[in-house]
């Protein structure tokens, strides 16, 4: 007689039992192993978990511990109690990834002083943060990304997840991670807003205004002053915000 195969789903009670199957010949199978242990951990945390589930082939999962987990992306929240261990995966390769230390090591420094400091939360895609260092902080209206995946596919899964409803300023954007903020926004029909400044290099024909703004111009001699900001200027790679 013919038999027809089928998927199966496997109950979230049999999950502890489908993950120690993959302690056999530790640490072979160890990526099964921590990827069913992931997914407990979340249906601990949350037994209404939507849009996870897992399969086998017609309830076989005992016998070969073939599995298929079919999971729809979600933003996940990365408790302050996480934040220094985030904050020091940035360490590697020290100072490559200094902008995102610096700018979780002042969330964890600012939670230090306002442990209930309000609308602050930073995300991850499906509680990956460990896995590769991707980040979305929402400070109010302001948006921080970071990772340290250089294909930047987990940013471009997670930024979509975000609520652009209200608008978000994106600040502090590393030009490796553009594209992908530029791509959302683009999908979603949002505009884009720039101010008017950029960097440029200083040349000599924005002395006289640089030496106008400056505060120790009525303290020393004109010919001191300005002849000092010229040397600067002539001699050095100045670069200033211009409009």
């Amino acid at each position: 007689m013919d038999t027809t195969d089928l998927l199966t789903i496997i109950p979230a009670n049999d999950w502890a039992q489908l993950r120690d199957l993959y302690l056999k010949n530790w640490p072979e199978h160890h990526v099964a192993y921590a990827t069913i242990d992931n997914y407990l951990r979340w249906y601990e945390k949350d037994p209404a978990i939507k849009n996870l589930t897992i399969y086998c082939l017609n309830g076989s999962w005992r016998e070969d511990g073939t599995y298929l987990v079919v999971v729809t992306d979600r933003l996940t929240i990365i408790p302050a109690n996480d934040w220094a261990q985030l904050r020091d995966l940035y360490l590697k390769n020290w100072p490559e990834h200094h902008v995102a230390y610096t700018t979780i090591d002042n969330y964890v420094r600012w939670y230090g002083k306002d442990p209930a400091i309000k609308n602050l939360i930073i995300y991850c895609l499906n509680e990956s943060w460990r896995e590769d260092g991707t980040y979305l902080v929402v400070d109010r209206y302001q948006l921080f990304v970071y990772s340290l995946d250089p294909t930047n596919r987990t940013l471009a899964r997670a930024l979509p997840l975000l609520d652009w409803s209200g608008g978000l300023k994106v600040s502090s954007l590393l030009a490796r991670h553009r594209q992908p903020v530029i791509d959302v926004i683009t999908a979603k029909g949002l505009t884009k807003e720039y101010d008017s400044f950029v960097f440029g290099r200083l040349n000599i024909h924005h002395l006289d205004y640089i030496y106008n703004q400056w505060p120790l111009k009525d303290h020393i001699s004109y010919e001191a002053g300005h002849g000092l900001l010229a040397r600067l200027i002539r001699l050095n790679e100045s670069v200033g915000i211009l409009e």
